[in-house]
């Protein structure tokens, strides 16, 4: 079955599959320096946590990595100020956040 599987998806299309790619989403990003909670990160994009798992679908608990001095989230696009202000002023996420571009 594995090699079915491989000679499948080498040529998808000889197959009868077809796939369709999807516009990415556009997203800001926020330099966050500390672990945060992501429904913390929801409150300051004014969004849902729902949103925010979406756009960051390697995070698979409620917060981001607690072993990474920095991490990069994803926010819906327009959203990143209000957020970064939220994040520089929390005492949850440290006084400095980085500057980052849109996606």
């Amino acid at each position: 079955m594995i090699l079915a599987a491989i000679v499948i998806a080498r040529n998808p299309s000889r197959h009868g599959f077809e796939f369709e790619t999807e516009e990415p989403t556009p997203c800001d990003e926020i330099m966050l320096v500390r672990p945060v909670d992501l429904r913390r990160v929801a409150e300051w994009a004014e969004t849902t946590i729902d949103v925010i798992q979406s756009l960051n679908p390697e995070l698979r608990r409620w917060t981001t990595p607690i072993r990474d001095e920095e991490y990069e989230v994803k926010v819906p696009a327009g959203t990143r100020r209000s957020g970064q202000g939220a994040a520089a002023g929390s005492a949850a996420c440290g006084p400095r956040l980085a500057e980052v571009s849109t996606s």
